[in-house]
């Protein structure tokens, strides 16, 4: 008897937290971004070498979707972005044209 007490005690405990109202957390998280908006803008430079058929991408993050502060520690610029990247060297290998598009294949350097 004293068994099935503390069982019957431990269920409605789990259905209690089960089914509390979620608060604190919960409340406070943004929404979702929708998959269809653009969350951050960025400038970047596109560094390729015709003669080795390499390539690197460097740029810095000038918005970012949610941030009231600046993306810059001052002035905005390259300088003094907070938020840099540099993509790893890649290399390029020319494909047949498409009409009058030019296609370039972009493959990692090992």
């Amino acid at each position: 008897m004293k068994t099935m007490k503390i069982s019957i005690a431990t269920c409605l405990a789990a259905a209690l937290v089960i089914f509390m109202p979620r608060t604190s957390v919960r409340s406070q998280e943004r929404p979702k971004t929708p998959a269809s908006r653009v969350v951050w803008h960025h400038a970047a430079r596109a560094l390729l070498s015709p003669s080795t058929g390499m390539g690197q991408v460097i740029g810095y993050l000038s918005q970012i979707d949610g941030t009231t502060t600046s993306p810059f520690s001052g002035m905005a610029g390259e300088s003094t972005a907070f938020f840099t990247f540099r993509t790893e060297t890649f290399s390029l290998a020319p494909l047949a044209n498409n009409g009058d598009i030019q296609l370039t294949l972009l493959s990692p350097e090992h």
